[in-house]
């Protein structure tokens, strides 16, 4: 099992510096990074402490160029820490590579699409019928519900949602699915990352989403009323 897959519903964004995936995902951050993430324009201005005792650490430059994060806690607890611009590189979740590599595994047709709801794409089509494949990244149970309620309410049909991990799929989550004949699938239980970066399904498309095509309606003869 990847570590990826849980890093996304730890870290908010998801983003951070490479200090930060890389306590999360281990020996995979190279993977990850050349696969699914992208640098923002801008640095960091503070670092999460190395202890991870919630605080964050400031960054100071100082005139002879010296960069360090400074322990902002009362009282202070952690030495200053050097470093380097290239600590400083925040990297996000690229979703469009993501997308891609995605429908890439599954079979269905890239497509990308925002419904205005907070990490919560439309990442694809499936099949003739153009079945919605939607991928959200949440950090909260109650986050995770919200987003199910108002896709079940805006779409009102079928649709494929895929997260990171199941754990804030609950049963009002289920239900919610369960009445427009949406399904989930978490990523942890149904993709695999290989060292080069690339995704493999364990089952294909057709294996998995052929319930969620519309029922195709049988043609009425002439004579039948």
């Amino acid at each position: 099992m990847t570590r990826f897959w849980r890093c996304l519903e730890e870290l908010l964004g998801p983003a951070g510096v490479a200090s930060l995936w890389q306590r999360r995902v281990g020996d995979e951050f190279a993977t990850v990074k050349a696969a699914f993430l992208q640098a923002r324009p801008k640095p960091a201005v503070s670092l999460p402490c190395p202890h991870e005792c919630g605080c964050a650490h400031a960054v100071v430059r100082h005139d002879d160029g010296r960069i360090v994060a400074v322990c902002r806690c009362d009282p202070w607890n952690c030495d200053d820490i050097p470093l380097i611009d290239a600590d400083l590189v925040v990297y996000e979740l690229s979703w469009p590579k993501l997308g891609r590599a995605l429908a890439g595994a599954f079979g269905f047709a890239a497509k990308g699409g925002g419904f205005k709801l907070p990490g919560t794409m439309q990442i694809g089509a499936y099949a003739s019928a153009a079945v919605p494949v939607v991928l959200t990244t949440q950090h909260e149970p109650a986050e995770f519900r919200c987003v199910v309620a108002e896709l079940a309410a805006r779409l009102r049909e079928p649709f494929i949602l895929f997260a990171p991990t199941s754990r804030f799929v609950d049963g009002t989550c289920k239900e919610l699915l369960a009445n427009c004949r949406a399904g989930f699938f978490a990523l942890e239980s149904h993709v695999s990352l290989t060292t080069q970066g690339n995704l493999q399904a364990r089952k294909t498309g057709a294996e998995l989403f052929a319930r969620f095509l519309p029922e195709e309606k049988e043609p009425q003869h002439e004579n039948e009323g």
